[in-house]
C-alpha cells in the first residue's frame, strides 16, 4: 500500500486518514484529519471534474506588510507608546481579496483550499459532523476560494 500512496497525486480523506495512522503509528481518524487541514497542517484540496464557474482574485499584501512594520515598530524602543497604539488599532485584522478578470470556467483538476472562505466554513460543518458536534449555521456568500498555483 506504501507504493501506492507514493504514486498518487492526491488521497481522499479516508486515505489521508489510513496514512497518517500508519506513518505516526497511532490512529487518526478523518475528522482528525479535517482539523489538522484547518490548523493549517496538512493541505486540503478539491478535486473539480464537471463544469465550474470562476473569478480571478488574489490576496492584497498590504495589511501584511503594514502589521510587520508594526511588529518591528514594537522591537524598536524608539517608537513612543502613542503611536504604536495608533498603529496597532487601525491597521484590520482581515486578509483583503482583489478580483479581477470575467467570469471563466474553471478547469478540470485538483485544487489547494486555502481556507480563507467557504471553504473553511464547509469543512468546519463536516468536521463538526464527523465530531458528533452540532455544525454552526455559517453562510459564505463569496464561494469558496481555490489555489491555482
Amino acid at each position: 500500500m506504501n507504493k501506492l500512496f507514493k504514486l498518487k497525486n492526491w488521497l481522499t480523506l479516508e486515505e489521508t486518514s489510513r496514512r497518517l495512522t500508519s506513518s505516526f503509528q497511532e490512529d487518526f481518524s478523518e475528522a482528525d484529519c479535517l482539523q489538522l487541514a484547518l490548523d493549517g497542517h496538512i493541505k486540503i484540496s478539491a478535486l473539480i471534474e464537471k463544469s465550474k464557474f470562476g473569478i480571478l482574485c488574489k490576496e492584497d499584501d498590504t495589511n501584511n506588510i503594514l502589521s510587520d512594520f508594526v511588529g518591528f515598530m514594537k522591537n524598536n524602543s524608539g517608537f513612543p507608546n502613542d503611536i504604536l497604539k495608533t498603529a496597532e488599532d487601525n491597521i484590520p485584522l482581515e486578509m483583503k481579496i482583489c478580483r479581477f478578470g470575467n467570469v471563466f470556467r474553471i478547469p478540470t483538476g485538483v485544487y489547494d483550499l486555502p481556507m480563507i472562505g467557504a471553504e473553511r466554513l464547509d469543512v468546519l460543518h463536516i468536521c463538526s459532523q464527523f465530531q458528533g458536534r452540532e455544525p454552526a449555521a455559517f453562510i459564505c456568500l463569496e464561494g469558496p476560494f481555490l489555489n491555482n498555483n
